[in-house]
């Protein structure tokens, strides 16, 4: 594996002492961000094991920094906490990302003690924790937190009225979005969707319209762009229509970039049948509206549409590209389709010289397993040219609960549970495969 090999060869070379330790100390940082960013704790606890055997490096603010992002963001909050103890001159980022750790792994009462007791005042680390307690839907909270704050930015002003917006509250989120000193394209977004959700359509169209007016805020194609993207995560069909009748309101004629982003939005909440609709009427459709239609169908599990849609497109003449392939591969997945996939991956390789990303292997991966063919989705994992994540692990040892296979799930929940952190799930799993076998 890619990752562990580079573990063993600094470790070397540390051994050898070799004469560049700043080139070390480099590659160890690229590293530790690689290992949180996979949430690979094991791995991550493998190489702070190595830097604290040679010469106690982890107690450096720049690599006990970096170990302590990387803890947090593993989900190992205790193991942050110890590292952050012992750091010798903290500075503010190390305050800053203690304090992250905690709000982003939900532990709230803790990331506000810690706030507390941090020398100076840091806007960033005051909008990080009210950011949190808004999030989890704590919002009256994050507004007392909010009350409190030495000094707010724009920043901190656009958390709370994008909390209380969320939450639906508009009273509140208009109090506060008509005090704020400043407003940018995010509170502006998060009023323009809320109204829009709870049917004040025309307040959503005046705040738009109002833009503008707020400190050279322009209700661009971007701006409409991101209140498109705001309405994405939104389930409900009707809402998306809404936020729809607002845009053709505003846009005049349509805009091949805005009805990409509709189509995109209507494929996330369910309704690719509207989404394909507004990809007919396109006149300029280029490769990403091509891709977003793809998507809306293999996110609803259309595979015909989909290689249907897939065949006109290389007819039309437009490039396809790996997120073209995801997307067909994905559809492949869910369908049952192995020499339908197996012929698009040679195609994509061999015919459109598209070199394959760990997401075409976890769609195959995926396929194998629904199809029982456990050992080979295995293979598959250990022998790509990456390093396995949980996605991967994951689709094995879900597959291995569909069959009952006790010994290639063992290794699938170890792997899965080193990966993720100290979290007992993957072994319940296991505990289900073993209960079914």
């Amino acid at each position: 594996m890619g990752l562990r090999r580079s573990i063993a060869t600094i470790a070397a070379k540390i051994e050898l002492q070799e004469p560049d330790p700043q080139l070390e100390l480099k590659r160890c940082a690229e590293l530790l961000r690689q290992f949180g960013s996979a949430r690979s704790l094991s791995r991550g606890r493998q190489l702070h094991s190595l830097l604290a055997r040679h010469g106690r490096r982890d107690r450096e603010r720049f690599v006990g920094n970096l170990l302590v992002q990387m803890y947090g963001s593993c989900g190992s909050v205790i193991e942050a906490r110890e590292v952050f103890d012992a750091i010798h001159q903290r500075n503010v980022y190390s305050w800053t990302i203690l304090v992250t750790a905690y709000a982003h792994n939900g532990h709230l009462a803790d990331s506000k003690h810690i706030l507390a007791k941090m020398p100076g005042h840091s806007i960033v680390v005051w909008n990080v924790v009210i950011t949190a307690y808004g999030a989890r839907g704590y919002v009256d909270e994050a507004r007392g937190l909010f009350a409190r704050m030495p000094v707010a930015n724009v920043v901190s002003w656009s958390i709370v009225v994008t909390a209380y917006a969320q939450e639906g509250n508009l009273l509140e989120a208009g109090i506060l979005f008509d005090a704020m000193p400043e407003r940018t394209v995010v509170p502006c977004t998060a009023m323009i969707v809320a109204n829009a959700e709870n049917g004040n359509l025309r307040e959503a169209e005046e705040i738009f319209h109002r833009m503008p007016q707020w400190n050279g805020v322009d209700p661009d194609k971007s701006a409409l762009m991101g209140v498109i993207d705001a309405s994405s995560g939104l389930a409900c069909t009707t809402k998306a229509k809404i936020i729809h009748m607002i845009v053709e309101e505003l846009v005049h004629p349509p805009d091949a970039g805005i009805d990409t982003k509709l189509v995109s939005m209507f494929a996330k909440c369910g309704c690719p049948e509207a989404a394909r609709e507004i990809f007919d009427r396109m006149e300029d459709r280029g490769r990403v509206a091509w891709n977003s239609m793809l998507a809306a169908y293999a996110q609803n599990e259309r595979g015909a549409e989909a290689l249907q849609l897939f065949k006109e497109m290389e007819l039309e003449g437009i490039e396809v590209d790996e997120v073209s392939f995801v997307c067909v591969l994905s559809v492949c997945s869910h369908a049952g389709m192995l020499a339908t996939a197996c012929c698009e991956f040679s195609s994509m390789v061999g015919d459109f010289e598209i070199a394959p990303v760990v997401d075409h292997f976890n769609c195959v991966i995926d396929l194998l397993g629904r199809l029982g063919r456990i050992g080979d989705a295995q293979e598959i994992v250990l022998e790509m040219p990456f390093e396995p994540g949980t996605v991967s692990w994951r689709s094995v040892l879900s597959a291995c609960g569909l069959q009952g296979n006790v010994q290639k799930a063992s290794l699938a929940a170890t792997e899965l549970h080193n990966l993720e952190n100290q979290d007992g799930g993957p072994f319940v799993l296991l505990s289900n495969v073993h209960a079914r076998a």
